[in-house]
């Protein structure tokens, strides 16, 4: 081999070997770029798990306070309407209803308000309870809103003379009623409403009031229809002993003995009622229409209409009959229909949410001392605002002109500004002015702008340009020769 072949082997062969080596190199390079950046996107994602669980404990914080406020004000309702006798009264009762939230899907102030119902239609303290817990089962049973729940229950119940413990048997029969014929809970709740007088007058139990309003809705019937035929067959059923020659007449073209009948409504006014309704549609047709006017009037026509359908009559009143035990066939079956309804997905899912939402105020009741203060501790900055403010309304008046003037050239300078940072980069120092300004119009435009805010805004913002005024018209200059270049 001569010298030339060996010089040229060898520098090809270093040659190759820088090559490689610079090869290595570029990519262990590269590596560290790309490690670099992983560790960079690694703490980019730190920080923004840092932001996100920051802002979620903010948020949780802040929902619990709100929690807690609105459990405030629900016990504040029901403070307001039952007397309690110790000072504990209340809390007991909180503790009440929040455990009553674990096992019914009504909200805390839900429940809350059927007790404040409860206390106003002169529920005792010791019954409260029961009595939302009653309610609220019926609420969910029935498909109606507690309130209304609670309002009518406690009504119908002091018509009647129901005392609260026992309402429960109420909700059992109504609600067994309302399963057997076609007539919802609400429109048999409504009826009972109606007539409530006309019941205790003839002495029919609220139990048989249920089933009789029941079937007369659901023989096409409207509550309020219903009702006024009730009341007026009720009317005339009372006054039976004093009747006109026509309705006496029309009771005679039934066919009924008026002496025994008489006798009957004095001592069980639902089979003097069954009565005249069996002879009714014995007699039927124009015939029947005909006694009915003239014994009922107007109403007649309605009183036919349910006589046609007695066995609708009989099976609502076989639903709350009264069996040889003692019992009523309806015991247990508002509960039953209250297990049947709360047993849903949507209804399961409100007891988790009341769970959480009992978790969450109390945290939200340990800062509710420190909001307390703070709202304390404002409140007299706020009265020397307001007190200053009423005591210079000519100055407040002047201030507010010039933060008109003062806010359309802010907002000029700043479309000015905008565009110049976008041309001209020099324009740093005006920029920097603009941000004194644009701060004050940040107290200007919040909401705690108060008088003093904003006139310490505009001072800020008129020694801000007049300490750089000569940069201001020096930038403007520029701005207006680049204007005119394009």
């Amino acid at each position: 081999m001569d010298i030339a072949n060996l010089i040229i082997r060898v520098t090809n062969e270093g040659l190759d070997r820088a090559t490689r080596e610079l090869r290595r190199l570029q990519e262990n390079a590269a590596g560290a770029q790309a490690a670099n950046e992983r560790f960079g996107e690694s703490i980019a994602g730190l920080n923004k798990l840092a932001m996100v669980g920051f802002g979620a404990l903010t948020a949780v914080v802040g929902g619990s306070i709100k929690t807690a406020i609105d459990f405030e004000k629900a016990m504040a309702g029901v403070a307001k309407t039952v007397d309690f006798a110790a000072d504990n009264g209340l809390a007991n009762m909180k503790k009440g209803i929040e455990d009553l939230t674990k096992v019914i899907p009504l909200a805390f102030e839900e429940l809350a308000e059927i007790a404040s119902v409860g206390g106003s239609l002169g529920v005792v303290e010791e019954d409260i309870l029961g009595f939302t817990e009653t309610i609220a089962k019926m609420g969910v049973a029935f498909d109606i809103s507690a309130g209304d729940a609670a309002d009518s229950m406690a009504k119908i119940a002091g018509v009647f003379g129901i005392p609260i413990a026992e309402i429960s048997a109420l909700g059992d029969s109504i609600n067994a009623v309302s399963n057997s014929v076609a007539a919802s809970a609400g429109d048999v709740i409504d009826f009972m409403k109606r007539v409530g007088g006309t019941s205790a007058a003839l002495k029919i139990s609220a139990d048989n009031t249920s089933a009789l309003g029941g079937a007369m809705v659901a023989l096409g019937l409207t509550p309020e229809v219903a009702a006024t035929a009730f009341n007026t067959l009720g009317i005339t059923l009372a006054g039976f002993n004093n009747l006109t020659s026509t309705q006496a007449r029309g009771f005679k073209r039934l066919g009924l003995d008026t002496v025994e009948f008489a006798d009957l409504i004095q001592t069980d006014a639902v089979a003097a009622i069954h009565q005249l309704l069996g002879a009714t549609k014995e007699l039927g047709g124009t015939d029947a229409l005909t006694a009915l006017t003239e014994a009922f009037g107007a109403q007649g026509i309605k009183i036919l209409q349910v006589a046609e359908g007695l066995d609708t009559v009989d099976l609502a009143l076989s639903q709350v009959a009264i069996g040889a035990d003692g019992v009523s066939a309806a015991f247990g079956s508002m509960d039953a229909e209250f297990a049947s309804v709360s047993g849903t997905t949507a209804n399961k899912l409100q007891l988790v949410k009341n769970n959480m939402r009992l978790l969450a105020a109390g945290v939200g009741e340990a800062f509710l001392p420190a909001v307390n203060e703070m709202i304390l501790a404002l409140v007299p900055v706020i009265e020397k605002m307001t007190a200053w403010a009423q005591a210079n309304p000519e100055l407040i008046v002047q201030i507010a002109k010039v933060t008109a003037v003062v806010l359309g050239s802010i907002i000029a300078i700043a479309a000015i500004s905008e565009a110049i940072g976008a041309v001209i980069s020099t324009f740093q120092g005006l920029s920097a002015i603009f941000g004194v300004i644009k701060a004050g119009m940040v107290l200007l435009t919040s909401t705690i702008g108060l008088p003093v805010l904003a006139f310490a805004a505009l001072v800020a913002a008129g020694v801000a340009l007049y300490m750089n005024w000569d940069l201001v018209k020096q930038k403007a200059s520029e701005l207006n020769e680049w204007i005119k270049s394009k």
